[in-house]
């Protein structure tokens, strides 16, 4: 019996292997997490949290992505050398006004390739961030505070703050779970200093950047070639593991001080 025919008269393969591993691998993530305990399960979750989006885009936003490759590459080539101030301009203008900042840092990986892409993305997040929590601050902080100050989220945000403070800081950038824009708003109402903030949300977002950009520029040459390259993979792998067990630090330090904390006060 004949294949049914593609559009462009090819016949119709298949999902390609790899396809189907990313796509299966956060339900098999999933129920092995819920057997692994201790330092395991830490790893675990966060390469299933770091590696979701990526496989949201292969298997949900796969057109997407490809179409925005296609429109974008062009024009960012087109620039010149102003492509990549471009694409960090939009980056930051997207990121700031409430766009999900990781389909940018995995396109980017995808127009620009796993050392430029980690670079600009690096760049265009961090500068995003400073912007919205310097401008909730300075600029508009009756307003922000108005929407945001009296939400049960803040309330709890500057309590952490002012018991753990620039932990705080780290965990909630290294741990891709937090809204992005949101969360730079709310830290300009909180007393973290400017500088402190903007270090460490640049040194504590680069490992999910490196993530997500690697996990760009992979999906790009499998898409485009058919091929799996694994050695980007296994830095991303690395870097994930390497995230767990930093996060899983932070959080012992911080439940420790807080067992500190209690004990003092029964004291």
């Amino acid at each position: 019996m004949a294949e049914p025919e593609n559009d462009d008269g090819g016949s119709k393969r298949s999902a390609p292997r790899w396809l189907i591993v990313v796509a299966v691998a956060p339900v098999a993530v999933a129920l092995v997490r819920l057997a692994l305990p201790g330092l395991v399960a830490a790893i675990v979750r966060v390469v299933a949290a770091s590696l979701s989006p990526i496989a949201a885009v292969v298997v949900g936003y796969r057109d997407w992505l490809a179409a925005s490759t296609v429109a974008l590459g062009p024009w960012v080539e087109s620039l010149g050398p102003w492509g990549p101030v471009a694409f960090v301009g939009a980056y930051i203008l997207l990121t700031t006004f409430a766009s999900p900042m990781w389909p940018l840092t995995v396109l980017s990986g995808v127009l620009f390739g796993p050392v430029v892409g980690v670079l600009l993305a690096s760049v265009a997040s961090t500068l995003a961030a400073s912007a919205g929590m310097l401008g909730a601050r300075y600029v508009a902080r009756g307003f922000v505070a108005k929407r945001l100050g009296s939400s049960r989220h803040f309330t709890r945000l500057n309590a952490l703050i002012e018991a753990h403070g620039v932990a705080v800081v780290a965990f909630t950038r290294l741990v891709p779970l937090f809204p992005f824009s949101p969360l730079n708003l709310a830290f300009g109402l909180t007393p973290v200093p400017a500088t402190t903030y903007i270090f460490w949300s640049w040194l504590c977002m680069l490992p999910t950047t490196v993530i997500y950009v690697v996990g760009g520029g992979t999906l790009k040459v499998a898409i485009a070639e058919g091929r799996v390259p694994w050695p980007p993979i296994a830095v991303a792998v690395a870097v994930a593991v390497a995230l767990a067990v930093v996060v899983r630090a932070i959080r012992r330090k911080m439940a420790a001080e807080e067992a500190a904390t209690l004990d003092g006060d029964d004291g």
